[in-house]
């Protein structure tokens, strides 16, 4: 996956269209490279206050992307599976729409990318919960 940066729509938003069109782009690489890189991408949403308000969601989508991956769990919509991996990776890359570098306005954009993915994979996420609250009892 090559890293995107986003066009801005007219109102000044992030086009939502774009992302859903770069999200169809995900390949099995770039999951792959969400499991090499957990870590990393975990490390850089605990410590950024921005992100805190996502983090245990960010933890979740790692897992359910580690649990496709290993086949253990396969429920799981591919535009669902895209939108994850794509938020995902944008928040790990650091050259993006706003730079991670640029004090305070750097990672607005991938706060805004994590939360858009939210919002598309809200569902999604609860039935991994649930499964992966069955998963433990059994």
């Amino acid at each position: 996956m090559k890293f995107f940066r986003f066009k801005k729509s007219k109102k000044g938003s992030i086009d939502t269209d774009y992302v859903s069109a770069n999200a169809e782009k995900i390949t099995p690489e770039d999951v792959e490279k969400v499991i090499k890189q957990s870590s990393k991408i975990k490390s850089k949403l605990e410590s950024n206050s921005r992100f805190k308000k996502f983090l245990g969601e960010g933890k979740v989508m790692l897992s359910l992307i580690k649990d496709y991956w290993k086949k253990d769990y396969t429920e799981i919509p591919w535009y669902a599976l895209t939108a994850i991996v794509f938020a995902l990776l944008y928040v790990l890359n650091p050259l993006d729409l706003s730079p991670d570098y640029i004090p305070v306005i750097g990672y607005i954009d991938d706060a805004t990318v994590f939360s858009f993915a939210l919002t598309l994979v809200s569902k999604d996420l609860t039935a991994y919960r649930n499964w992966k609250d069955k998963e433990i009892l059994d």
